[in-house]
C-alpha cells in the first residue's frame, strides 16, 4: 500500500523494520525496503475497498433513527445546534449541580469540540435532520476498511495481510454500526488509525503527525494517549536527534492546532485544559456510588488524584473490575469476538521479529485500557484499537493462507476452512449484539444504552418534536 519504502522510511539506520524473506515463512511475499509496492493496484485496492464499505453501510443507514439515540449523541447534537445559533459551545443544561448557574445556554468544555463542530456543518449544508447529522460518522466509518489494510500492510509489509484486514473490516459490525450512530467513536477510530499509519509508513513527515495528533485530540480528549506511541515509534526508529527534531515539530504542529481551544478555555474557564471529566474519572469507584450519584451531589468530589494516592486499594479494585467489564465488553459484544483472538495472536508472532512497529501500539492499548478501566469503563471507548485487532488477525489469516499454499492440498484446505470459520464465527456472534441494539427504538431516551440523562433530558423536546 503505497512505497514500501515508506513501510521501512526510518529503518534503515536501526534494521527494525527492514523486512527480508526470513519474516515471511513459506514464501509470502514481502515488500524488501529496495523495491516498490505497486502504487496504481494499492490506489485501485483501496479504492473499491471504501466503494466496497460505503455500500455495506448504506444497507443499514436507515435502521439508526432519532428514537433510541444514546445520551452521548444528544449532547453532543445540543452543542452543535448552539453553534449554528451562533451561540458557540454551549449547552443547555447543567451537567454537575454543585457548580453555580450563571444563565443558559452555558458554555462547556465537556464534549470534544470537533465533532459538534463538523455536525453543525453537515446540518447547515444538508438541513436540520437525522440523514446529515449521521453523514459525519459515516464519511468516516467508510474509510476505515482502508485504513485497517494500510495499519496491517504497516505492521508486516504484506499485502496479504493488508488484503484480509481490509475486508475483514468491512462487514465487521462494530465498525459498521458506530458509522452511523451519532458519536465520536466512528471518526475517533479512523484518526486514531491514521496517527498509526503514519508512524508507521512516514514517520519523518512529523507536520502530518502532529496535525493527526491535534484532529484526534479534539475529535476525543483520551487520544493524547497516542503520544506515548509516536513518542516510543521515533526513538526506535529515527536516530536520536532526528526524533527529537520531529517530535519538537509534531509538538509546534498540535499546539498550534489546538489553541483556539485551549485559548477559548483559557479565557472563559480560566484553564486551558478546562473540562468536567475529571470530576467523573473516578466516579464508579465505591466511595461515590456512580456517576448519577456525583452530577446529582451538591458537594464536589475530592481531586482525582490526590483521592487516588490516600485510597489506593479502593482505586485498585475499581481497575480490576473496570478492566474485566471492559475485556469481556470488547471480545463478547461490542470489539470483536474472541474467535478472533487465535488469529490476532498467530498475526502477532508472524511479525514479532518487527516488534519496534507494534509494541509502541500494544503500550498504547495497556495505557487506554488502564485509563478507561478505572475511569468511565464503556467498551466503545476502546473502539479506536479494532482497527489493530483486524490488522493482527488479517495478519494471522494471511500467514495461514500463505503457509497453507506451500503444503498438500488437504492441509491448505484444512487451513483454509479454519480461518473461514474463525472470521465468520467472530462477524456472526457480534452481528447478533448489534442487530439488537439497531433495533431498539422504543424511546426517545434508551434506559439501557444510556448512563448520563442530563443531556438526554435537555435534548428530548427536540428529539421528541421530530418522532412520528
Amino acid at each position: 500500500m503505497g512505497h514500501s519504502r515508506a513501510g521501512v522510511e526510518g529503518a534503515g539506520q536501526t534494521g527494525s523494520a527492514t523486512s527480508t524473506a526470513s519474516d515471511a515463512p513459506c514464501g509470502e511475499a514481502v515488500v524488501p525496503a529496495s523495491g516498490r509496492v505497486p502504487t496504481a493496484q494499492a490506489v485501485l485496492f483501496l479504492v473499491l475497498l471504501t466503494l466496497l464499505s460505503l455500500a455495506v453501510r448504506l444497507l443499514f443507514f436507515q435502521r439508526f433513527r432519532w428514537e433510541g439515540m444514546e445520551c452521548d449523541g444528544a449532547g453532543y447534537l445540543d452543542v452543535a445546534r448552539h453553534i449554528l445559533a451562533g451561540q458557540g459551545w454551549s449547552v443547555d443544561y447543567v451537567q454537575l449541580l454543585f457548580r453555580p448557574l450563571v444563565s443558559l445556554p452555558r458554555p462547556d468544555a465537556q464534549w470534544s469540540p470537533l465533532y459538534p463542530f463538523l455536525t453543525a456543518l453537515a446540518v447547515a449544508a444538508g438541513g436540520l435532520n437525522i440523514t446529515a447529522v449521521k453523514l459525519v460518522p459515516l464519511a468516516f466509518g467508510m474509510f476505515t476498511p482502508a485504513a485497517a489494510s494500510l495499519l496491517a500492510f504497516g505492521l508486516t509489509g504484506r499485502r496479504l495481510a493488508g488484503l484480509f484486514a481490509g475486508l475483514l473490516a468491512v462487514a465487521y459490525p462494530t465498525l459498521v454500526s458506530y458509522s452511523m450512530r451519532v458519536e465520536t467513536e466512528s471518526c475517533t477510530i479512523l484518526l486514531v488509525s491514521a496517527v498509526l499509519i503514519c508512524l508507521l509508513l512516514r514517520p519523518r513527515r512529523a507536520w502530518l503527525l502532529g496535525a493527526l495528533l491535534a484532529a484526534a485530540y479534539l475529535m476525543k480528549y483520551q487520544s493524547v494517549w497516542l503520544w506515548i506511541a509516536v513518542s516510543l515509534g521515533l526513538f526506535w526508529r529515527l536516530p536520536r536527534a532526528e526524533a527529537w527534531r520531529a517530535l519538537g515539530i509534531a509538538a509546534l504542529t498540535f499546539l498550534v492546532l489546538c489553541s483556539p481551544w485551549l485559548v477559548r478555555n483559557a479565557l472563559l474557564f480560566g484553564d486551558p485544559l478546562h473540562t468536567d471529566l475529571p470530576h467523573l474519572v473516578l466516579a464508579q469507584c465505591p466511595d461515590f456510588g456512580g456517576g448519577q450519584r456525583v452530577v446529582a451531589s451538591l458537594t464536589p468530589p475530592p481531586p482525582a488524584l490526590r483521592y487516588a494516592i490516600l485510597h489506593p486499594a479502593a482505586v485498585a479494585t475499581r481497575a480490576h473490575d473496570g478492566l474485566r467489564m471492559l475485556t469481556v465488553g470488547l471480545l463478547r459484544d461490542n470489539g470483536g469476538s474472541a474467535w478472533l483472538a487465535p488469529l490476532a495472536l498467530l498475526g502477532l508472532w508472524s511479525i514479532r521479529a518487527r516488534w519496534k512497529l507494534w509494541v509502541p501500539v500494544l503500550v498504547y492499548a495497556g495505557l487506554l485500557f488502564g485509563f478507561i478501566s478505572v475511569t468511565l469503563t464503556a467498551a466503545r471507548y476502546g473502539f479506536c484499537l479494532v482497527p489493530f485487532w483486524a490488522a493482527l488477525a488479517g495478519a494471522g489469516a494471511g500467514w495461514l493462507a500463505s503457509a497453507s499454499a506451500q503444503r498438500k492440498v488437504g492441509v491448505r484446505v484444512m487451513g483454509t476452512a479454519a480461518g473461514v470459520v474463525l472470521v465468520v464465527a467472530s462477524i456472526a456472534g457480534e452481528a447478533r449484539e448489534t442487530a439488537r441494539q439497531m433495533g431498539d427504538h422504543r424511546s426517545g431516551w434508551n434506559p439501557g444504552a444510556s448512563s448520563c440523562p442530563v443531556e438526554m433530558l435537555a435534548s428530548r423536546p427536540f428529539i421528541v418534536a421530530r418522532t412520528a
